[in-house]
């Protein structure tokens, strides 16, 4: 699937691929690695060891492999387990918020995090909304 930017990910000779529009590819991942999609100029990929990172337009790794999970950026943050804990990082790298919302991966991919400025989780297996900056939106209560 082409992203805005023109490039896609594909699975060719064994190993994942970033391709242009034109077919040619962009870069490959390291054997075993696996790649999403690149949102806000980074893309997160699970390195073979099991962990995931992020990754530039380039192939660099822009934030070293640590997480368990990791989502989509969106305004600058992603969601993702660290620790067996929902954090939210900026494009660094660094923890930006911990917002006491327990990691639920069928919600999360469904909403690959963060959407219209809100992201949803669990807390005491309840269902509720905090905003990017961690206040509560909606208490959990579902």
């Amino acid at each position: 699937r082409y992203q805005l930017h023109g490039d896609a990910v594909v699975f060719h000779h064994g190993r994942y691929a970033y391709i242009d529009r034109d077919g040619r590819p962009v870069f490959t991942l390291p054997g075993g690695a696996v790649g999403g999609a690149f949102t806000e100029g980074l893309a997160w990929f699970r390195a073979p060891g099991g962990r995931v990172g992020y990754l530039d337009w380039t192939g660099a790794i822009a934030i070293e492999p640590q997480f368990e999970f990791g989502f989509s950026f969106r305004d600058g943050r992603a969601a993702t387990v660290h620790r067996r804990r929902l954090v939210v990082i900026d494009r660094t790298g660094r923890v930006v918020l911990v917002p006491g919302l327990e990691h639920s991966f069928e919600l999360f991919v469904e909403q690959d995090g963060y959407s219209d400025g809100v992201m949803w989780g669990l807390r005491a297996r309840r269902l509720g909304y905090v905003d990017r900056d961690g206040r509560t939106v909606w208490p959990p209560s579902l």
